[in-house]
């Protein structure tokens, strides 16, 4: 299925490469549509997919309307799944921006020596083999990754980062109590205390490790431990993808 499908978006270009009004070769495919998709053009014209015959080149943007989704397939080896009322600007420099939404990424492990970058108004963020969703629908501003890791970088200042403290070495603690049982509960509930507490750094970027969310206002970044709402988009977005998602993680 995985050359099969490659083959096709080569014949693709191929076959619509004469009709190119410059040099510039098309970037992708979108392989799904549900509802209403549109794209942007270069020169700002609004077309259907159908005019392209399914195919996106640089320099123009994705767009799904209220109840519309696509998927899209790229390729330098990545796909994207944009929900409803989300955009995604197909950048000249092989970049990608996400204009607005919320859009699930999946790139595969190796795709190349060159690492892929995503842009959008509140971060950068820099991939190698992943797979994630950035939400930014009006009044939220997050990314949560699901596998593999992500580089964060500030667009501008840095950002003043809040973590919780891990909790590893709640064994150790426990351990080192046993001869004091009487003691324990008392200091346990103190130490609950200390390392609920979090702790702040300034970066101008930084690594996201799985299964873990950050979450934007302003320069300031939360990171947590992945939402149960976020969550559930990963499935229903994978879903909506079918069968390219698995293979991606395969």
């Amino acid at each position: 299925m995985k050359i099969k499908r490659l083959l096709l978006l080569l014949l693709g270009m191929a076959i619509l490469q004469p009709v190119l009004t410059n040099a510039e070769a098309f970037r992708g495919r979108i392989i799904k549509t549900e509802g209403n998709v549109k794209i942007l053009t270069e020169n700002g014209e609004s077309i259907s997919p159908e005019q392209h015959n399914n195919m996106i080149k640089s320099s123009e943007t994705i767009m799904t309307e209220l109840a519309s989704k696509v998927v899209v397939e790229f390729s330098d080896g990545s796909i994207a799944v944009l929900n409803e009322s989300s955009s995604l600007l197909v950048e000249k420099s092989e970049w990608l921006s996400q204009v607005g939404g919320k859009i699930y990424f999946a790139f595969k492990k190796v795709f190349g020596k060159k690492p892929r970058k995503i842009k959008t108004s509140f971060v950068t963020l820099g991939i190698r083999g992943t797979s994630f969703i950035i939400d930014s629908d009006a009044g939220k501003e997050a990314v949560a990754l699901q596998e593999g890791s992500l580089n964060v970088e500030s667009p501008g200042e840095d950002f003043e980062l809040h973590k919780q403290k891990p909790v590893d070495d709640f064994a150790a603690f426990m351990q080192q109590q046993q001869d004091q049982a009487n003691k324990v509960k008392d200091e346990f509930s103190d130490y609950k205390k200390q390392i609920n507490e979090e702790f702040v750094e300034y970066v101008k970027e930084f690594t996201l490790e799985p299964n873990k969310m950050i979450s934007f206002n302003g320069n300031r970044v939360d990171e947590t431990e992945i939402s149960d709402k976020l969550r559930s988009d990963f499935g229903s977005l994978e879903e909506f993808a079918g069968d390219i998602i698995n293979e991606y993680k395969n």
